[in-house]
């Protein structure tokens, strides 16, 4: 009943943003005016939940993706209709292991262009939320899959890939780690509760996950 309601209110609010031409003149466009309106400078809005490839473990999902330690370089957020994405363009460290390109993915969206072109060992992550100027109005959107990576530190991912550099985390924010100095990984989020015992048991750091991933090549 909670769900139901929630999506009740959201189609309602959706509902609301269409003018009488029959066009709708945007949800981000109409809260930017409102903030607007009562003197403020930002907006908050929340992403919910997304759709995720599910693994019933960890030791399953460095069997199924690509499994890679890279760098960030530079991120970018764009606006795409009423959502926000992020693109975040990485360096890739050391592929642990490496799947199939993954042809049959969706790769729907398209990378600004100032992220291209792409080194021999780059590639560009899409990531939901972020924060964009709309009418002069920053607006912030974040939910529990969004992840801010940060320029110089090392990240653990586990990816689906394509053959010209696009990746997608589709195990969520449950397949993304961060590497501490000592080569140690943990969640980089609260939200990546889903595998923390069997990480913390068995695969607390980068020798451990290598040491559980077949060789790859690239």
């Amino acid at each position: 009943m909670k769900r139901m309601l929630i999506i009740l209110i959201v189609v309602g609010a959706l509902a609301t943003a269409w003018s009488q031409t029959g066009k709708p003149s945007g949800r981000l466009d109409e809260l930017a005016r409102r903030a607007r309106a009562e003197g403020r400078s930002e907006v908050q809005i929340g992403i919910g939940d997304i759709e995720t490839l599910d693994a019933s473990s960890l030791t399953e999902a460095l069997s199924n993706f690509t499994v890679v330690l890279a760098q960030p370089i530079t991120s970018i957020s764009v606006r795409r209709g009423d959502s926000i994405v992020t693109w975040t363009k990485f360096n890739a460290i050391e592929f642990l292991a490496l799947r199939p390109n993954c042809e049959a993915c969706s790769f729907r969206q398209e990378p600004p262009e100032t992220l291209l072109p792409f080194g021999s060992n780059q590639f560009v992550l899409p990531i939901p939320g972020g924060t964009v100027d709309v009418e002069g109005i920053k607006v912030r959107s974040s939910g529990k899959h969004t992840v801010l990576f940060e320029p110089g530190k090392t990240y653990l991912l586990l990816l689906n890939m394509n053959s010209i550099g696009q990746a997608r985390l589709d195990a969520g924010v449950s397949g993304a780690f961060f590497v501490n100095d000592d080569g140690t990984i943990r969640p980089i989020s609260k939200h990546n509760v889903r595998w923390a015992k069997e990480l913390q048991e068995h695969y607390p750091s980068v020798a451990a996950v290598r040491g559980a991933t077949k060789p790859a090549s690239k």
